[in-house]
């Protein structure tokens, strides 16, 4: 799998590895290795902070597989862009335009704005599969279906749907496009279905959560290999389910991406709830815990799609971004963390993506979700 790349035009391309087993092998291994002091990696034998180089090949191929959005999506052009920011800017006469006389709070977390919607604040793990450009995705379709239902609809959307059918989004379990999620959604439709465990929906995801994170005295786990072969596209249900591939279909009435501005970004999580953001994945983000995230060790990896719901300020003064990773609820602050706003830090504000849902005649039907 290649790192970066480049095609001669400006435009790097990369995967960003959403696998769960590679982590861990890389977590016990790092441990072994280092030690770390406020989650910068130090030699123990040098006790100096560890630079990029000090991560040898054989450590990061692993995790690699961790991580699945390209940096360069080709789908996104053909997406819509929200502009409202700029064209009033340019207007002298902007100043009691909407956007500028929207109030934006010092806080927001789409969690509690819509507490009747609970696919918010879940995180969807992806197991052995660098499917991050389309579990993201399809978490925030279903936080919009429901949010723009006004919560009569509380449905999640198939990641493992969209996974096997979307031929011109990427290479499956081996990175893809979010971009070409979006159009999917929008022209082709996803059914409904949950996680690995779950009987809910049409379709469920392919992949067991594995991620089992190294704590000393624990079994060793180890994932599952994972084998395209799995995504095989089925147009129907299954066999229990009481509706038809067809009646359960969602779709995207619109679909679009927004530019990098702090402000637009917020006012989009305001009004339509969380968006999809591209995050270049460096060394110590693997260690994140607890409190705002800003690179300062390692080398730059691959990308991963994330998603924004919400923002603050630190008690030291510090503005970030709510964000949930799906890689799982044992990585981070229980599969959620923060990162520095309003410096596109690790490219987090570059690669916004969005769109409205289409709330179909054919889908009336309230369904009950089990968030297992």
């Amino acid at each position: 799998m290649k790192r970066f790349s480049n095609d001669g035009d400006g435009s790097s391309k990369a995967y960003v590895a959403c696998d769960v087993e590679s982590q861990s092998v890389v977590a016990v291994n790092y441990t072994i290795l280092t030690r770390s002091t406020n989650g910068i990696p130090i030699s123990p034998r040098t006790e100096k902070s560890l630079p990029g180089g000090g991560w040898t090949d054989k450590l990061l191929a692993p995790l690699r597989s961790l991580m699945g959005t390209r940096a360069y999506d080709p789908w996104r052009y053909f997406m819509s862009v929200k502009r409202r920011e700029v064209n009033e800017r340019r207007s002298s006469s902007s100043s009691s335009s909407r956007f500028f006389s929207t109030s934006i709070p010092a806080e927001f977390d789409a969690r509690l704005r819509w507490p009747n919607c609970p696919t918010i604040g879940e995180i969807f793990e992806q197991g052995s599969c660098a499917s991050c450009w389309a579990v993201v995705p399809t978490d925030v379709m279903s936080d919009r279906i429901c949010i723009h239902s006004g919560g009569r609809h509380v449905v999640r959307l198939s990641a493992g749907n969209l996974l096997a059918c979307c031929r011109l989004c990427g290479k499956g379990c081996k990175g893809g496009f979010p971009g070409g999620a979006w159009m999917y959604w929008k022209k082709q439709g996803i059914v409904t279905g949950a996680s690995y465990s779950s009987d809910y929906g049409c379709q469920k995801y392919q992949f067991f959560p594995c991620y089992q994170p190294r704590i000393e005295g624990s079994p060793k786990t180890k994932c599952p290999k994972t084998e395209n072969t799995l995504l095989q596209c089925q147009k129907t249900c299954r066999a229990s389910y009481a509706r038809s591939y067809k009646q359960d279909l969602y779709y995207g009435e619109s679909v679009y991406r927004i530019p990098n501005d702090v402000r637009a970004i917020q006012l989009e999580i305001l009004e339509h709830g969380p968006v999809q953001a591209n995050l270049r994945i460096y060394e110590d983000f693997l260690y994140y815990k607890s409190g705002v995230y800003q690179h300062k060790s390692g080398k730059g990896l691959e990308y991963h799609a994330v998603k924004l719901f919400g923002w603050g300020t630190d008690e030291k003064g510090t503005p970030y971004w709510l964000a949930a990773n799906p890689w799982s609820k044992r990585w981070g602050n229980g599969g959620f963390f923060k990162i520095l706003r309003g410096s596109n830090h690790a490219e987090i504000e570059d690669h916004i993506m969005a769109g409205i849902p289409k709330l179909a005649p054919t889908n009336v039907d309230d369904h009950e979700l089990n968030l297992i």
